[in-house]
């Protein structure tokens, strides 16, 4: 089988008539990685579309819905689909697979009965009468048919930054139908092999230990593929594995093989210019700035907020576990807070689960655990919080850090307080900072004055998601720039 070519996934109609006319339109297509699957009431046939017609390989029972929802998703992972084409197979199957491809993070096409310019009263025809009128439109299938780009991403499962610095940006390069992306945990990198034809392999953060990144400096020798390395904290530089190796768990060997992956990526990707600074100084490479955005199908999509009546004034932190220190700096403040203005102010924590909490701060556990579920959890949350902080503690480590949580302060519409350091310096547009050579009294004043001025915050936070959904979202321009680095050239779009 021609592995240049992409792994479809066509669904086809029960309709015997449309079925043929459908079979032998995609032979004409002359792609030897299609794959069928064909209706037969409550079970379904698997098999090859090849120039002779439909060469069956499995049956699935459909009436065994547990058993079938399993087996379908298997299907897909073990042919190494890419994309699913839904040619009016019917609701069931339909369903089934489109379940089947969201699970497997690969893209479902299901074109309208309008697209194949054929009406119901031809369907009923002779298939020789009917096979000149079927006039299969380019735009139907020719984009599920052709050679897309192929990357493979490696990254940690439900790594936030990693979602949000690749795969939600591999999402939105395949929705506009610019490359296709397989998206993998360290643990299943060996299934990366030259035969792959893989065009990149984008390595994320630390998604990979020492062995496993030399299995893919190893592919990328013997198959050419390009190596890109994205980095969007301080992992490389001799502080930052001393701090990390010594109180994060991380171990020297695999900071050591990401510093060596880096060396030899064909393209290095930052999310600040400091950490630009940091990598270049420390292993001699010039890597691109690629700033944090967000996904508008995740922060701009209608939902309703549920509305809460609430005796406590909520605050809102969120991050990962190894920011205990950087709470720390609240130790005593929220009580003194709640002292001055004369009602109880809590400060409700997501995500820190090392470290004692400063008193007033309960931890909150989101009923979620996947990064697109917990952006609509917590954005139908929104109500139960007057702002958002974001203490940090000024260091070399956190010197290299973004702004990623003022844009989700500001997607969710929350006035932010900042500390002024590190990436908040000069971040006045989407945050109130703190001068934090104050120690803490500098965070009790600024509280008390957001909470003093509710109006006032209320219009921050308004001006402040206006410019994160107008100026730091995904748009074409952005996902083509990130697809030209991960794949060094520029990407295909669909009006080229």
């Amino acid at each position: 089988m021609d592995s240049s070519l992409p792994r479809v996934l066509v669904l086809l109609p029960s309709d015997s008539a449309l079925k043929e006319i459908l079979l032998s339109h995609l032979r004409i297509a002359q792609n030897p990685a299609l794959i069928g699957v064909v209706q037969h009431g409550a079970a379904v046939t698997f098999g090859d579309i090849t120039r002779k017609g439909f060469r069956a390989k499995e049956r699935i029972d459909f009436t065994e819905h547990h058993l079938a929802r399993s087996r379908t998703a298997e299907l897909l992972s073990f042919n190494h689909i890419e994309r699913v084409v839904d040619a009016q197979a019917g609701d069931v199957v339909g369903r089934a697979f489109k379940s089947a491809a969201k699970r497997a993070d690969v893209p479902f096409i299901k074109p309208s009965m309008s697209d194949y310019d054929i009406g119901s009263e031809e369907i009923g025809s002779e298939v020789g009468e009917l096979s000149s009128a079927f006039k299969f439109r380019t735009s139907v299938l020719a984009p599920a048919l052709e050679r897309l780009p192929r990357i493979a991403r490696v990254s940690r499962l439900n790594a936030p930054s990693s979602i949000i610095r690749g795969e939600r940006l591999a999402l939105a390069a395949e929705r506009r139908n610019w490359l296709a992306a397989r998206s993998l945990s360290g643990n299943q990198v060996s299934s990366i092999r030259k035969e792959n034809l893989f065009d990149s392999i984008l390595l994320q953060r630390n998604g990979a230990n020492a062995e496993q990144i030399e299995h893919l400096l190893q592919v990328a020798k013997v198959s050419g593929a390009r190596l890109v390395f994205e980095l969007d904290d301080d992992l490389i530089s001799t502080g930052a594995v001393h701090r990390l190796t010594t109180t994060d768990s991380y171990q020297k060997t695999n900071l050591a093989a990401l510093r060596r992956f880096a060396q030899s990526a064909d393209q290095v990707i930052v999310s600040t210019d400091r950490l630009s600074e940091v990598v270049r100084s420390e292993i001699g490479v010039e890597p691109a700035v690629f700033p944090n955005q967000l996904d508008p199908a995740l922060w701009m999509s209608p939902i309703e907020n549920e509305l809460r009546n609430d005796r406590f004034l909520r605050l809102l932190y969120f991050g990962t576990a190894t920011h205990a220190a950087d709470l720390a700096l609240l130790d005593g403040v929220i009580e003194r807070v709640s002292k001055r203005i004369g009602r109880e102010v809590r400060l409700d924590v997501l995500g820190v689960t090392s470290g004692k909490l400063p008193k007033g701060a309960f931890r909150l556990k989101p009923p979620v655990s996947r990064y697109e579920d917990f952006v609509y959890w917590i954005r139908m949350n929104r109500q139960r919080w007057i702002a958002g902080i974001a203490p940090l503690v000024d260091d070399q480590l956190n010197a290299s850090k973004s702004d990623l949580k003022l844009l989700e302060y500001g997607a969710l519409g929350l006035p932010a307080l900042a500390s002024k350091v590190g990436p908040y310096q000069n971040a006045d547009e989407l945050a109130m900072l703190v001068d934090t050579r104050a120690g803490r009294k500098g965070w009790i004043e600024a509280l008390c004055e957001l909470l003093s001025d509710r109006a006032a915050a209320r219009k921050f936070g308004r001006v402040s998601r206006e410019r994160v959904l107008s100026e730091r979202v995904f748009n074409d321009q952005s996902v083509g720039e990130w697809g030209r680095l991960i794949l060094g050239s520029q990407v295909r779009q669909a009006n080229d």
